[in-house]
């Protein structure tokens, strides 16, 4: 359990420099110092660098083209 707190977290090299760091950020261990639990909240996750082309207004409004679209067969597909 002390590893959690202790641990070093290694990234893997085909991690891109801002997945990494936006990881980093999230898996901080003191909460006082982990991207999105300041005063700004997710607003802090949301202007990282891994999400730089990101229209948070489009994707709420359902207006962007996801990267990927699975084949389904059916609705009970998961």
């Amino acid at each position: 359990m002390n590893e959690i707190i202790t641990k070093v977290i290694e990234m893997p090299l085909y991690f891109s420099a801002e997945a990494s760091d936006l990881i980093s950020k999230l898996l901080e261990k003191l909460p006082n110092n982990r991207i999105g639990c300041g005063k700004e909240g997710a607003d802090e996750i949301k202007r990282h660098a891994f999400f730089k082309d990101i229209d948070w207004d489009k994707l709420l409004a359902k207006e962007l083209i996801p990267p990927f679209i699975p084949n389904t067969t059916s609705a009970y597909d998961t």
